[in-house]
């Protein structure tokens, strides 16, 4: 902003000698107006005129690059007279802010925007920057291929005294990118492949634009493929070197790729064919092929099973029929493969009959067995039985038989039970044979064979009579009575799972025992068992609840004492805790007993006495009391002066008596002794409270008194200062609290 500078100047038309420079001082930039004040003697009018820089009106709009030193003549003229005022002007240099040379910026996508070349100091002075994003603490932006657009940026300029502060648009535009190939089908430049082999090749590409993609393939020149991918099957005649190339093109921009193939020669396969060949069962078969193939190698044959390492095949009287077989030709390299067709016509064979050894079953078990038979010309085959068990069935093709379980018993009897229970008698009763003939006939032939049926003893299990569910509360004693019946008439044994005894079936409930039990029976024959389950109830038991405390507790007099108190119930039920016959003074809180004995808590001679504290606990139906005993020992207390004179320091005058005492209480009521002490070597005064005393000599003096009540002891010590008889002040004595009196005159 220009500023507007004003200078008064006073002129007096009268013509004089040169009067003394002003000056004026201003700044770049500021606009100077000259302001005349002159007076005419006359009253004339006045014309003024002013020399350059400053225009006829006295101003002066400066300018940078003004700056200097000017001097103006300044004339003030009525006509006939005039008068010159020489004013200097002083303009000083001012300071010009940076400068933005461009408001707006254009760059295409990938290249740099550079605010910083913009802005210009008019001065040459050093600048300082900050600028915004996205543009860099230099003022440059490297744009990507993404960032399209226009975009108003701020920046701050400054020369160390003056700030701009400015905005530029920065225009991108937008810049086609390259397609990128980004995967291929090899990762090398150069491709190995064979004469008769097919190479797949494909790349992927992507346009950051978003521009579609045109793919061409070039083998040798020659396009191939218009899509990302094809395949390419090379001839016998291929060999050599070729190129194949790729082009991604987006319609402005392309990218292209290339591969040296590298076509070596290849090996054909073996060409033969096989005829159809027609043989009876039992004949050989054998194929007429080439020994070598059309580029001349040496070729071997295989054809597998039933065809030998030769390739015959003798044939079997189960080979009739129509047979493709595959047979395979190798040069060495390749293979090839062709099929024969051989037909082999049929010729009758009996039928076959595949009979077990023995056929094995037990009591009670339903053997079904169809007979296994075939006819290798698949005629229809009928089959005989004569001889089939009592009680069986034959259909012509299944025996069905469900032997009794009374084919094979026990014969009873003294020895029969003793081994019975010795768990040896089911070995002895052994097996039962059973003779068994079968005659297969087919088309023209029959086949006969024969076997046998072995039948072996089938144990029974016990059967368990169910028992009724059983009801009983902790601590009682249960027992389990089984019963069961063996279809087999064996020896039964009964065991019982827990918690009954495993063998006897009893059990003695204890606490914690409640709750629901199924157990269970089983019985035994030694070979097969079965079980029964019994449900049992135990309903809960209540228990006493408990207290654990110490049985017996030493206590003093004058002193706490604490007993810790902790109950339990077995049966996890909520407690009452409380000690009936509280002593006094005690407290009983959170299972903590706390009593601190009064000193006369113990009155006899003993020296002590039993306090019985019963702690009761209850869980709501059963109560618990454990007494404690408490032995109180009696603490004696020491005696206590309540009242002494005369005062601590005392005065006394030589030659006047002085009673001195003492008042005791004894808590415990015990006797006291008194023993006094006048600082006269061993000599003392028993047996009295109070004791008058008379000095004689001047000094200081010292009075004792010791109480006992026979275990404990006070004393009490005066300290007395003896004047001479004219200086001594008066003493105010106290009467003493007993009237026993001892008059004592020092020697």
């Amino acid at each position: 902003m220009k500023q507007l500078v004003i200078f008064c100047l006073v002129l007096l038309l009268i013509l004089s000698s040169a009067q003394a420079i002003k000056t004026f001082h201003a700044q770049e930039t500021d606009f100077v107006k000259i302001r005349i004040q002159a007076t005419d003697p006359d009253k004339d009018q006045i014309i003024y005129h002013y020399s350059a820089p400053l225009n006829e009106r006295g101003e002066w709009h400066t300018g940078y690059s003004d700056a200097g030193e000017y001097f103006v003549n300044i004339t003030a003229s009525d006509g006939k007279s005039q008068t010159v005022q020489v004013i200097r002007l002083v303009v000083r240099e001012k300071n010009r802010p940076p400068v933005l040379t461009a408001r707006r910026i254009s760059v295409k996508e990938s290249q740099t925007a550079n605010i910083k070349d913009l802005i210009v100091d008019p001065d040459g002075d050093l600048l300082t920057f900050i600028f915004s994003q996205p543009l860099s603490s230099d003022g440059s932006w490297k744009t990507g291929f993404d960032n399209e657009g226009r975009y108003l940026v701020t920046f701050t300029a400054s020369d160390g005294q003056d700030t701009t502060e400015g905005k530029v648009e920065i225009v991108v535009h937008h810049t086609n990118q390259q397609p990128e190939i980004t995967k291929d089908f090899a990762e090398e430049e150069s491709v190995s492949v064979r004469e008769g082999e097919k190479l797949n090749f494909f790349v992927e590409a992507e346009d950051r634009d978003g521009d579609k993609l045109r793919y061409t393939w070039l083998l040798d020149g020659i396009i191939i493929s218009k899509k990302n991918k094809g395949s390419q099957t090379f001839n016998f005649e291929s060999e050599g070197s070729h190129e194949l190339a790729v082009i991604v093109s987006d319609g402005a921009a392309e990218a292209k790729q290339q591969w040296v193939l590298e076509v070596k020669h290849g090996n054909r396969a073996p060409s033969f064919k096989l005829l159809p060949i027609t043989v009876q069962e039992g004949d050989r078969v054998a194929f007429d092929l080439p020994q070598t193939d059309q580029d001349g190698d040496n070729v071997t044959y295989s054809a597998g099973a039933p065809f030998n390492a030769t390739l015959e095949w003798k044939t079997d009287y189960d080979d009739a029929g129509v047979h493709a077989i595959e047979v395979t030709a190798s040069d060495g390299e390749s293979q090839s493969q062709a099929k024969a067709v051989i037909t082999i016509l049929e010729t009758d064979q009996p039928p076959l009959l595949n009979l077990p050894e023995s056929i094995t079953l037990k009591e009670g078990e339903l053997l079904s067995w169809a007979v296994p038979r075939s006819d290798p010309d698949g005629d229809n085959i009928t089959l005989t039985m004569p001889n089939v068990p009592e009680g069986a069935s034959f259909d012509g093709n299944v025996l069905q038989w469900t032997p009794s379980f009374d084919l094979l018993k026990r014969r009873f009897g003294i020895m029969s039970t003793i081994l019975n229970g010795l768990r040896l008698e089911q070995y002895m009763l052994g097996q039962k044979e059973f003779p068994l003939s079968v005659t297969a006939c087919g088309k023209q032939l029959c086949t006969a064979k024969e076997t046998k049926i072995v039948v072996y003893n089938s144990n029974r299990p016990p059967v368990v009579t169910p028992i009724a569910d059983v009801n009983l509360t902790e601590t009682q004693q249960l027992k389990i009575h089984a019963a069961a019946e063996d279809p087999d008439g064996d020896v039964i044994r009964y065991s019982y799972s827990s918690p009954l005894d495993k063998n006897k079936g009893s059990w003695k409930t204890d606490y914690n025992d409640a709750g629901e039990y199924e157990v269970n029976i089983t019985a035994s024959d030694g070979f097969a068992a079965s079980s029964t389950p019994v449900k049992i109830q135990v309903e809960q038991q209540n228990r006493p609840p408990t207290i654990e405390v110490a049985d017996e507790v030493t206590a003093l007099e004058g002193k706490e004492v604490t007993i810790p108190v902790k109950a339990s119930d077995p049966d996890n039920e909520s407690l009452m805790l409380w000690v009936e016959y509280l002593p006094r003074g005690a407290s009983f809180n959170n299972n903590v007993f706390r009593w601190t004995p009064p000193f006369d808590t113990v009155v006899n001679k003993s020296g002590q006495v039993v306090v019985w504290l019963p702690f009761t606990v209850f869980d709501d139906q059963l109560k618990t009391v454990h007494p404690v005993k408490v032995i109180v020992k009696d603490v004696n207390q020491k005696p206590e002066m309540v009242q002494f004179g005369p005062k601590d320091d005392a005065v006394l005058a030589a030659n006047e008596p002085a009673v001195f005492y003492v008042a005791v209480d004894d808590k415990d009521g015990d006797n006291v002794t008194y023993s006094w002490n006048f600082g006269l070597g061993d000599d003392t005064i028993k047996g009295v409270n109070a004791v008058q005393r008379t000095f004689v000599t001047p000094g200081e003096k010292k009075v004792k008194v010791v109480v006992s009540d026979g275990r404990e002891e006070v004393e009490k010590i005066w300290k007395v200062k003896v004047l001479e008889e004219e200086v001594m002040e008066e003493i105010i004595e106290e009467e003493p609290p007993m009237t026993v009196k001892v008059f004592v005159v020092e020697g």
